[in-house]
């Protein structure tokens, strides 16, 4: 059970909120609490229904080339808040919101009317910004990662990461080949986590559209992103096949040999299909209309 919430606070962090609610209904006042997360995979969805019980449905798409989205939904009473309880100290950017939990399901009308506004408060807040940026790159790998932080990662990874490969033509003729992982962030907290535990790159990106926020994106790639890959892999669900992919790609570079290695030609004519082959299929995994 510790596995599969250190899991689902990654994905709730990645694809999910809570929603603080009033409601009128037959003329008397009512109040709701719920986790929901949002999936074009319902396999997590159906894990979170097991263990947590809720529900899910899928949603129309307006565009029927895109994959179907599915929508779970999780109320939260005191005997559910009970049994959750522990990701409190998992979740990262979502912990101020669950801790508005206890007090709301606890609290009197005006309490809850209250937490309901702070929540739509906290939601804008701890935005990413220039000056964040610089701070989370100074504290970069600074943190020994546990094995929870590789669960809580593999739940991130698979709600809002992309796991993909980059094939390029270089000069001398040859093709070269990078596994990358990529993730979009606002918030600051997910970004200071992943980056002081697991090291990687990140680049800072000012929105150019009103009311869209700035973010930061954080990559791992080869090298840095390899021994994460065999980590994370027991654990993912969406994107298993996509580390399937990448792990085969790194098996590919297990021997060290460059352009000016006699055997070079040999080894990179050998292996120029294979990874063609894992190009094209991420390429498929990742198209988001399939």
């Amino acid at each position: 059970m510790d596995d599969f919430l250190a899991y689902f606070a990654g994905y709730l962090d990645g694809d999910g909120h809570f929603r603080f609610k009033k409601y009128v209904k037959n003329g008397r006042i009512g109040y709701t609490c719920k986790i929901m997360i949002t999936s074009t995979n319902e396999d997590p969805l159906k894990l979170f229904k097991q263990h947590l019980g809720g529900a899910y449905y899928s949603k129309t798409q307006s565009n029927l080339r895109w994959k179907p989205e599915f929508i779970y939904t999780l109320h939260i009473g005191k005997t559910t808040y009970n049994r959750i309880k522990s990701i409190e100290h998992i979740l990262i950017e979502k912990s101020s919101q669950f801790n508005f939990v206890y007090s709301f399901l606890n609290g009197s009308s005006e309490q809850r009317d209250t937490i309901i506004q702070l929540a739509k408060l906290e939601r804008s807040s701890s935005k990413i910004n220039r000056s964040i940026f610089d701070e989370i790159k100074i504290r970069r790998k600074s943190i020994v990662y546990t094995r929870n932080d590789i669960i809580y990662l593999s739940g991130y990874i698979d709600a809002e990461c992309c796991l993909t490969v980059t094939r390029k033509k270089l000069k001398t003729g040859s093709i070269s080949f990078s596994c990358h992982l990529r993730a979009s962030m606002t918030k600051f907290q997910c970004a200071d986590f992943v980056m002081s535990r697991f090291g990687g790159c990140i680049s800072y990106h000012k929105s150019t559209s009103i009311g869209a926020s700035d973010c930061i994106q954080w990559q791992l790639t080869n090298q840095s992103l390899e021994p994460i890959l065999n980590l994370i892999y027991p654990f993912l669900i969406n994107k298993k096949r996509q580390c399937e992919q990448l792990i085969a790609l790194r098996a590919t570079f297990k021997e060290k040999k460059f352009p000016r290695d006699i055997q070079f030609q040999t080894y990179y004519n050998q292996n120029l299909p294979i990874r063609n082959t894992i190009f094209d299929n991420l390429k498929l995994l990742n198209k988001r209309g399939t």
